[in-house]
């Protein structure tokens, strides 16, 4: 099986509590407690099958748990690496980007989801006003509006996903109409404005001419009644 060393790893690393989460502290994305060298040469070898590095120009990753990870895989795979710093330095070509544990704190939410229905935690995110962009999979075009409510793009496609990103990050007018927007969808599906449509549609389908079993079984009790 792959990665068993990392498996067995998983199993006695320490779990922490900070606030209302708890999370595995382990050596490949924290550093601490020991790594091992065989574990780490174990994940860098699966990284580097799983990426289609002929169309990869640069490996992107967070600071402190990246450091390892892109240093390796960029030996590997002999592409250039850059790390997602907390300082801004004003060098040319530098870009802004946030992310933190709860959608409040967030410049966008990203959903790259291959498989999907309805997810919840896009309307979450547009209750929050965060511009959404999400792969256009399963039943989230029916729920989202590319270009109105998101930005939608297809599935699997890297470059189309990194430039929409790129896309709200460069205009914050566009961000603004697509968290407008968003706002607006999520308070339309409410559970205030949603219950009364089900209600309705219940209401339509309970008639008589809508349920077969009941309009055949009373058709049946009239017969036998008969002398």
């Amino acid at each position: 099986m792959a990665l068993d060393r990392l498996r067995a790893s998983l199993k006695d690393c320490p779990v922490v509590r900070f606030g209302e989460y708890e999370y595995f502290v382990h050596p490949i994305t924290d550093g601490i407690p020991l790594g091992r060298p065989e574990v780490l040469d174990e994940v860098l070898g699966e990284l580097a099958k799983l990426g289609d590095w002929a169309h990869c120009d640069k490996i992107v990753t967070a600071e402190s748990m990246g450091f390892p990870l892109a240093a390796g895989l960029s030996l590997r795979v002999h592409r250039p690496y850059v790390f997602i710093r907390k300082r801004q330095y004003g060098l040319p070509g530098e870009v802004s980007l946030k992310q933190t544990t709860g959608y409040s704190k967030t410049d966008m939410f990203i959903n790259t989801n291959h498989i999907d229905n309805a997810p919840v935690a896009v309307l979450e995110a547009c209750a929050m006003g965060l511009p959404v962009v999400s792969t256009n999979v399963g039943g989230i075009p029916n729920l989202l509006t590319d270009g109105e409510t998101a930005l939608l793009v297809p599935d699997d496609d890297d470059c189309a996903m990194a430039d929409a990103i790129r896309s709200l990050l460069n205009d914050p007018g566009l961000a603004a109409r697509l968290s407008a927007q968003g706002r607006l969808l999520a308070e339309r599906s409410s559970w205030e404005k949603v219950r009364p449509q089900w209600e309705r549609i219940f209401s339509h389908m309970m008639k008589p001419e809508f349920v077969p079993n009941r309009k055949r079984s009373d058709q049946g009790t009239a017969q036998q009644a008969e002398p």
